[in-house]
């Protein structure tokens, strides 16, 4: 059963899913001519919550309707095994060599968020000239090698029923591939893995290392708070709607439960702030992938870890407008006190440390100061070190 911070991280998701995109854009050639698309094999099972059948969606005021009754259905289900075996979508780039962090030998695996896919790693809204806003780059160019992933039911990977998209099943297979990588299986060569989230694959990293807390020693939390946020009891003012009705050319075949958010003003007005281009934000909303309802009704968020005794990284934008209430526009920088609970969320960590990226909303990768925050985000890695400012304690 659902607990109240986490029917809260729920309604934060629900309330302003996240703009997703297909498109990879024109990178630096010679690192990205490295990278490849690879899929994954990958056989896994979970506890998950036994969540009735879904009525059929199509009408959208049923659709409406129903997300006023979901706190309701996550709090009265029961548990049931979700698993079996599963086709993971992947873009992996290596490391450069004889670059700062290539004695690590680290892979980072890279999780998105709720209705993006693996592209936003890598820069993912076309029409960008260059390769400011690629992760997967700035973490190669630094020397680790990446794999972001499409999350179960999401992009390229396997698509089954809407209501086994939960996210405790999404952290298992993380964990399998964990293991991929460890072996040499995916790499050129056996690497760590490190794990590094954006919003709903935030929350997917915590619930992987509530139940694997030795499976990684360091943890990138990005477009993530714990601020708790009230549970909505109406529907959201994304307007989701049946995706293959809502968009009939990309998602004909899309399945009963898989839905799209239909109001680009309420999506942009959610995650974008600050700084960035307009253009880019608005081809990101007329973009936006599906997302599972599965995604959304089994999210048990934990509210603490203490078996963790890893790193712990916060990057979240100092105007996360969705995130961060309540202060005045949703600024993470006012909200000191919900920062320094993250200390108390991970008593045992070595080390829990964060950084706000100024002028940015809860896009980090794709607001215009994402080639700054990389760079702090690499020299974290090289040294644990931030910008004074920024030192929690």
């Amino acid at each position: 059963m659902l607990s109240r911070v986490s029917l809260s991280l729920f309604a934060a998701a629900w309330l302003a899913p996240l703009g997703a995109v297909s498109a990879i854009i024109p990178l630096e050639k010679s690192i990205y001519s490295r990278c490849s698309n690879i899929t994954i094999r990958v056989t896994a099972s979970t506890t998950g919550l036994a969540l009735p059948p879904l009525p059929n969606l199509d009408k959208g005021s049923d659709l409406d309707s129903f997300f006023g009754e979901i706190g309701g259905i996550v709090s009265n289900a029961g548990n049931k095994t979700l698993g079996g075996g599963f086709f993971i979508s992947g873009h992996y780039c290596p490391a450069a060599p004889d670059a700062p962090l290539s004695s690590q030998n680290v892979t980072q695996v890279l999780v998105h968020g709720g209705s993006y896919t693996k592209e936003y790693w890598n820069g993912g809204v076309g029409g960008n000239p260059d390769d400011s806003y690629s992760w997967q780059i700035a973490a190669s160019k630094a020397g680790h090698a990446t794999l972001a992933v499409d999350r179960l039911c999401d992009g390229q990977s396997t698509r089954p029923d809407a209501l086994t998209c939960q996210l405790v099943l999404s952290a298992e297979i993380i964990h399998e591939i964990f293991g991929k990588i460890r072996s040499g299986e995916i790499g050129d060569r056996p690497t760590t893995p490190i794990l590094a989230g954006h919003s709903l694959g935030s929350l997917t990293a915590l619930l992987l290392i509530a139940k694997y807390p030795d499976d990684v020693d360091t943890v990138i939390l990005t477009g993530y708070t714990n601020a708790p946020r009230p549970t909505s009891t109406g529907p959201s003012p994304l307007q989701f709607r049946q995706a293959r009705l809502a968009d009939p050319v990309r998602f004909p075949r899309s399945r009963n439960g898989y839905v799209l958010g239909t109001n680009s003003n309420a999506r942009i007005g959610a995650f974008w702030a600050g700084e960035f281009d307009r253009a880019l934000a608005e081809l990101d909303a007329r973009l936006g992938d599906t997302i599972a309802l599965g995604e959304f009704m089994g999210v048990p968020a934990p509210t603490n870890f203490p078996g963790y005794k890893g790193k712990v990284f916060i990057v979240s934008g100092a105007l996360e407008a969705s995130l961060c209430a309540p202060v005045p526009q949703g600024n993470c920088s006012l909200n000191t006190t919900n920062l320094e609970l993250f200390k108390a969320q991970f008593p045992d960590a070595e080390s829990v440390k964060w950084y706000l990226p100024p002028k940015t909303g809860h896009l980090v990768n794709l607001h215009k100061s994402a080639p700054e925050t990389y760079g702090i985000v690499n020299t974290y890695l090289l040294n644990g070190s931030l910008p004074s400012a920024d030192e929690p304690y």
